[in-house]
C-alpha cells in the first residue's frame, strides 16, 4: 500500500502513526504481538525507512510501542482514548466545572461560504462571538457563533448557541431546522494556540446551521475540537437508524 506523500496540511509520518495506532486500537495489533519491522512497513506504505522510525517514535512516546535490542517492537498498551472515552471525559470535564470566555466579537456581512454552503449564504448583518470552553487547565473546544444581528437582540449573552436559538423559535410557534456537519480538518496557528495542540495536527468540527421557517440562517455555529479528544454519539431506536439510512428526518440523543 503506497502512502501519498503530497502535502496535506499533516505529516507523513504523523499520518502513518494514526494508521498504526488504529491496529493496536482494533486489536489487529495485540498488546505483547511483535509488529513488523521498519523495512517491511516502509515497503508495504511506500516510504522511507526514517518516516517510520518517525512514526514509531510518536507511539512509543504514547506509551503504545517498546523496542526490545535484538528482538524487535512490541505492542506495550493499547491507546487510552477511545470514541466512548471521549465522550465519557468530556461529560466528566463538564461536571468538573467548565468555564467559557468570549475571546472575540465583530459584526460581519455575511456567513463565511464554507460554513454556510456557498450559495445559501444568509445576507444581512450578523455578531461574530468567539467562545473558548475550558475546564481546570484543559481547553475543551472553542466555537464560533454567527447570529442575525435581528434576531440576536432576542437572546441573552448567556443564550448565543444553537439550542437557545431553537428554543426561542419554537416557544413563537414559528418552528426552526437545524442542519448538523461533521467533518474534520487542520488546525492553523490560531486555532491550534488556542486548543493547545501542533500546528497542522487534526481536529474535528461541528458546524451547525439554525433556520426559520421562512428558511432563512438566524444563527451558525462551528464548534471546534483537538481530534484526540471528540466524540460525537447518536443514540437511535433501530426505525430511527432505518429511517436515517433512507434520508429521512432523525430523532437522537447526541452527546458530545
Amino acid at each position: 500500500m503506497l502512502v501519498s506523500s503530497r502535502p496535506s496540511g499533516i505529516t507523513l509520518y504523523a499520518r502513518i502513526a494514526s494508521v498504526l495506532r488504529g491496529k493496536i486500537a482494533s486489536g489487529n495489533w495485540p498488546v505483547g504481538a511483535m509488529i513488523p519491522t521498519v523495512a517491511e512497513l516502509s515497503r508495504e506504505y511506500g516510504t522511507a525507512k526514517i518516516t517510520i522510525r518517525q512514526a514509531f517514535k510518536v507511539l512509543s512516546d504514547e506509551g503504545l510501542l517498546k523496542s526490545q535490542r535484538g528482538r524487535g517492537t512490541f505492542v506495550s498498551a493499547p491507546p487510552d482514548r477511545f470514541p466512548q472515552d471521549n465522550v465519557d471525559r468530556m461529560q466528566d470535564a463538564r461536571r468538573a466545572g467548565e468555564r467559557t470566555k468570549v475571546v472575540g466579537r465583530k459584526m460581519l456581512s455575511e456567513i463565511p461560504p464554507l460554513i454556510a454552503y456557498g450559495s445559501r449564504v444568509a445576507s444581512g448583518k450578523f455578531d461574530f462571538i468567539r467562545k473558548v470552553h475550558s475546564a481546570g487547565a484543559a481547553t475543551l473546544f472553542v466555537i464560533d457563533v454567527y447570529i442575525e444581528q435581528k434576531f440576536h437582540k432576542r437572546l441573552t449573552n448567556d443564550e448565543e448557541s444553537a439550542i437557545p436559538a431553537v428554543r426561542l423559535l419554537n416557544s413563537k410557534g414559528t418552528g426552526a431546522r437545524v442542519e448538523t456537519t461533521v467533518t474534520v480538518a487542520s488546525a492553523d496557528a490560531e486555532m491550534a494556540a488556542i486548543l493547545g495542540c501542533e500546528f497542522a495536527s487534526p481536529i474535528s468540527q461541528v458546524i451547525r446551521i439554525v433556520r426559520n421557517k421562512l428558511d432563512q440562517v438566524v444563527l451558525a455555529s462551528v464548534a471546534t475540537y483537538r481530534a484526540e479528544v471528540f466524540a460525537m454519539q447518536f443514540v437511535q431506536s433501530g426505525e430511527d437508524f432505518l429511517a436515517s439510512r433512507m434520508g429521512s428526518n432523525v430523532r437522537s440523543r447526541t452527546r458530545e
